[in-house]
């Protein structure tokens, strides 16, 4: 198994060893997502890493409009690629146009989004054709898949090792919007802040500190805690991982020399060097267990989904010690004060209520709430959102 990393600079050349780092990806910033070099930058490194025998990779993974693509094409066709052994692209559009248009070059196919099933991958495999060097898997495949995808696939195989896990992305620029004011003559413009960089929190969770960064691409929203796998290198050598990607552009590369340390001894002390040294937690994410079908019981929840000529209503807001509100459901039967009412939660709790209070959302007190019309009750000790209410029978 070889380290896979990408390069910015002279410096972090000289710091890698041909023995271990196979390939070393150069990331123009106009074809990359997260890449900073110019042009002359990056054909210079390749001719350096050329020299020093490792393999340059062009990197091109920005999702790109049509016009867009229309341009990088034109442009790359002019350009002398001949210092680059391989291509690593994303996009189908790219996929196609390097095999059409680069025949001297072999392709890394990068699939670490959306793509999880064996009969895809297969498919990706096929459309790339004999010109395909490897493939790039998703970070939310577990290791007994991953095992099985290395054997079936018959094509070597690159998996992210440590670095930053993407959530989301748009091509429109989040933060510049909030913090430049281009009709502000006095305000810096975007064009000469080309990265913004912010921590985020979720509204809807009491997580916090996602990395946010705008650059020319677009959006990108990470996860507060990075992917690593460091102290599963043995394991994913035996399974047949040809390839580990150490991305180290949101850290301090000087880190690199403890990784291959560790790479190199599997001496535990490096380990603990580089998680204390990394600037960010690291996760194993999906590697140990994929559970996210354990969501689908939960969505399939039996108590929720009841629905019969006894269901009355169901619970859509719920505040401690004050109230529940309640939407009204049954088309033929209104909720009236004095109903016996059964109340019963997602998680299986039930209450009794006999209806004394009833009031509409401006909180008057009214004798009954029809299909479709919010009403307000006295608030019921276990009861939350989704829970249901139902008729109760007298007897």
């Amino acid at each position: 198994m070889k380290l896979v990393t990408y390069l910015s600079s002279s410096e972090q050349l000289e710091k890698l060893d041909p023995g271990l780092t196979s390939d070393v990806v150069i990331a123009p910033k106009s074809i990359s997502r997260f890449g900073e070099l110019s042009w002359d930058e990056a054909l210079e490194l390749a001719k350096e890493s050329r020299a020093r025998g490792f393999s340059a990779v062009l990197e091109w993974d920005v999702l790109q409009t049509q016009q867009d693509f229309s341009n990088t094409t034109r442009f790359l066709s002019q350009k002398d690629l001949s210092l680059f052994t391989a291509i690593r692209v994303q996009g189908p559009g790219a996929l196609n146009w390097v095999k059409e248009n680069l025949p001297e070059h072999v392709i890394q196919l990068v699939l670490e989004t959306g793509n999880h099933n064996l009969v895809g991958l297969k498919r990706w495999r096929e459309l790339a054709g004999p010109k395909l060097e490897r493939l790039v898997l998703s970070l939310e495949l577990s290791k007994d898949k991953l095992a099985r995808y290395i054997e079936a696939l018959d094509v070597p195989i690159e998996l992210l090792g440590l670095g930053r896990i993407l959530l989301f992305y748009t091509p429109r620029k989040l933060l510049s919007a909030q913090f430049i004011d281009h009709d502000d003559p006095e305000t810096i413009r975007y064009h000469e802040k080309p990265k913004l960089e912010v921590a985020g929190s979720s509204e809807e969770s009491p997580h916090r500190g996602f990395p946010i960064v705008e650059n020319q691409h677009g959006t990108f929203m990470f996860n507060t805690k990075d992917h690593g796998l460091l102290e599963n290198l043995s394991e994913l050598q035996e399974m047949g991982l040809a390839f580990l990607r150490v991305d180290l552009r949101f850290a301090d590369f000087m880190l690199w020399t403890l990784i291959e340390e560790f790479v190199r001894t599997r001496d535990l002390e490096y380990l603990q060097k580089i998680k204390t040294s990394y600037p960010a937690k690291t996760i194993k994410g999906y590697y140990n267990s994929n559970r996210t079908t354990r969501l689908f019981p939960k969505l399939k929840n039996a108590r929720i989904q009841k629905r019969d000529q006894s269901f009355a209503a169901e619970v859509i807001d719920a505040l401690k010690e004050s109230h529940l509100g309640l939407m009204a459901k049954n088309p033929k039967r209104a909720v009236r004060r004095g109903d016996l009412l059964k109340l019963l939660a997602p998680d299986g709790r039930e209450k009794s209520l006999r209806l004394t209070v009833l009031r509409n959302s401006v909180g008057e007190e009214v004798e009954q709430a029809s299909e479709g019309e919010l009403f307000f009750i006295p608030w019921v000790s276990g009861m939350n959102v989704k829970s249901m209410v139902f008729w109760a029978s007298e007897s």
